[in-house]
């Protein structure tokens, strides 16, 4: 059962909607699937999604391909001006799946994903996007610049999707697109991976596939399905969960001199380590498969 449209450059093929409401995107914006490229979408531009023309000035936001293999997203304040990032063509292969979204943050950033990366330009940003009557399409942009490749799982939101959830809908989707050798791409954090805090109580979820934390706060928890997992904590109370590939528990950091009076750390991995000088330490592992 195929889950995705295979579109051939050749014969023209894409997707439209016709312009509605829900369609016409204007302050907040994200927008992405997954996408593979096929050998005749190498070296010429392809649309992946949007709503792009440059006749009548009705260029509004649009994720595509480059004739140098540089997967972009770009917004129009205008329907002419045109504010954009791209990821300078690091990550372009050929039947290969890519995990692709574009985010608009109004007046602050404009930013790209690609299989875990982050690109981020934050110079120049508009507080709008233009509201083009163009039609929203998959497939191509400008009418022309045929995709030739495979779309799934494609979507528009009207807000700018936190860094974390964009991340867990890539880590999900990785058993399904993705060859084993590139199932273990990293996702990073559009800011920063690494959190810490000394506060005197300190919550952290992530979803993130590096994921680093360290605390002196006197209340820590910590849950995370990141792929490499570390925490280091002088607090009184440690909890940490995590359903990671690789993980580490220290609770008696200084760089390792405070012992706390409780710790507890549960996982469902394949490779969990865990050390502590606390009076009271429990560790269990459970699983056989990890993503």
């Amino acid at each position: 059962m195929k889950v995705y449209r295979d579109f051939v450059r050749a014969s023209s093929q894409y997707l439209s909607r016709i312009d509605e409401d829900a369609l016409s995107v204007h302050n907040d914006l994200t927008c992405g699937c997954w996408v593979y490229f096929d050998a005749e979408s190498t070296g010429v531009a392809t649309g992946i999604l949007g709503k792009w023309y440059a006749v009548g000035n009705e260029y509004s936001y649009v994720l595509y391909k480059t004739s140098d293999n540089i997967i972009t997203f770009a917004i129009s304040v205008d329907g002419v001006n045109v504010v954009s990032v791209s990821d300078t063509g690091e990550n372009y292969a050929e039947s290969q799946w890519f995990y692709v979204v574009g985010r608009f943050t109004p007046s602050t950033e404009i930013a790209l994903f690609v299989n875990g990366k982050w690109y981020i330009n934050n110079t120049g940003i508009p507080a709008t996007i233009f509201n083009s009557s163009e039609d929203f399409e998959i497939g191509r942009y400008n009418r022309s610049n045929y995709l030739d490749g495979r779309v799934s799982q494609a979507f528009v939101s009207a807000y700018s999707i936190p860094d974390r959830f964009i991340c867990s809908m890539y880590s999900h989707g990785k058993a399904l697109y993705m060859r084993w050798g590139l199932y273990q791409n990293v996702c990073q954090s559009s800011s920063s991976s690494t959190s810490s805090s000394t506060s005197s109580s300190t919550t952290i979820t992530s979803s993130s596939s590096s994921f680093s934390v360290s605390s002196s706060s006197s209340s820590f928890s910590v849950s995370s399905s990141s792929s490499s997992f570390s925490v280091s904590s002088s607090s009184s109370s440690v909890s940490a969960s995590s359903s990671s590939s690789s993980e580490t528990y220290s609770s008696s950091t200084s760089t390792s001199s405070s012992t706390s009076s409780s710790t507890s750390c549960s996982s469902s991995s394949t490779s969990h380590s865990s050390t502590s000088s606390s009076s009271s330490t429990s560790t269990t592992s459970s699983s056989s498969f990890f993503e």
